[in-house]
């Protein structure tokens, strides 16, 4: 199940096996048929793979192939489903593709990026965990710059930062509790190609600092052939080629695959 801790062998931090996600779709209210029954529906069909220590793992697909459905289940926040999900690692995080729904707009960015930390100490005894205020915003600062902003911006509230701005923040909010592993759901497509091609260097840069991992969610396969060094293509909920990146690209074996491949060029 999701959150699972298993000691491993070799450098594996998540491994997923023949994971079926379900959604209860119900009738439109009112009607006659949503007082009688609700319609289970099958999203995820035998998802297996695997994310080791310093892999960027690409997962494209068109709009409603169960990507996003797919990084819930990892999170758990979306429960329905049956298979396995072992994480070996702790604290997994999420960049999402709109970081002014994922900020919250009545705080400032140094409350923002302090929370997670507040958050952690209750329910974590790690030693590298800062316990006084002092050093929370210590490590707040450090984390800021990381992300390429000054202490300027820890007193301003996210509707007065810009687009690539408030990514920065969102990404900092993640990598500040230390993760191993980060799921990043289209981050750079709500940004113009200039503040892409800025978030996408600070995401190798943070990788390198911090050891990280990530899976990459995009519909953009330019995108992930810069960043991903391995890459599913999914469709309909099931994954249909997977592999090494430039292999995948260069012979594609999956008509679907070779379909968005044509599209993209």
């Amino acid at each position: 199940m999701t959150g699972n801790n298993r000691s491993t062998a070799g450098d594996i931090i998540l491994e997923v096996r023949h994971l079926n996600s379900y959604y209860e779709n119900s009738p439109d209210a009112g009607s006659h048929e949503s007082m009688f029954y609700t319609h289970r529906e099958q999203i995820l069909h035998d998802v297996s793979f695997e994310i080791r220590k310093g892999d960027v793992l690409g997962l494209v697909g068109e709009s409603g192939s169960g990507k996003t459905t797919l990084a819930k289940v990892l999170l758990g926040i979306a429960r329905d489903y049956n298979g396995e999900v072992i994480h070996h690692t702790s604290f997994p995080q999420m960049v999402f593709q709109d970081p002014f729904s994922s900020l919250n707009p009545a705080r400032s960015v140094g409350w923002i990026l302090e929370e997670p930390l507040r958050a952690l100490a209750k329910r974590s005894r790690e030693e590298w965990i800062p316990r006084t205020k002092a050093q929370r915003r210590e490590l707040v600062r450090e984390t800021l710059h990381a992300v390429g902003l000054e202490d300027e911006y820890l007193d301003r509230k996210p509707r007065e930062l810009s687009g690539g701005q408030r990514q920065r923040i969102s990404i900092a909010s993640c990598v500040i509790t230390r993760p191993r592993l980060i799921i990043a759901d289209e981050p750079v497509s709500a940004l113009d190609v200039t503040i892409q091609a800025q978030i996408l260097e600070l995401l190798k840069q943070l990788k390198e600092r911090y050891s990280l991992s990530y899976l990459f969610i995009s519909h953009d396969l330019n995108v992930i052939y810069h960043i991903c060094s391995r890459v599913m293509v999914m469709r309909s909920g099931s994954i249909v080629e997977y592999g090494d990146t430039k292999t995948v690209y260069r012979h594609p074996k999956h008509p679907y695959t070779q379909s968005l491949l044509r599209d993209a060029m």
